[in-house]
């Protein structure tokens, strides 16, 4: 997935246009925060042994995370109700 993103020729038609570059851009972003999420709730682990401590960040930044998620599918929908 990396390689693609890092790679996508748009000459290639890899994005189509600008929602499409708006869009892929904002979920890679949110993907990068997901991962972060992941990163805390293992140090987290690691730190204070307990096994379960993804469901403190997990209940910290879900509802943010869905959000977000949330609000990049709208735009990508309201972009294409306007243009196409």
């Amino acid at each position: 997935m990396m390689q693609i993103l890092y790679s996508g020729d748009v000459s290639e038609g890899y994005f189509v246009g600008w929602r499409d570059n708006v869009t892929s851009k904002a979920a890679y972003l949110l993907s990068l925060v997901n991962m972060g999420v992941t990163v805390q709730s293992a140090y987290i682990t690691l730190k204070t042994g307990n096994e379960s401590a993804y469901t403190v960040v997990q209940s910290e930044y879900g509802t943010i995370l869905q959000q977000a998620g949330q609000r990049i599918l709208d735009f990508d929908q309201k972009a294409q109700d306007e243009w196409y």
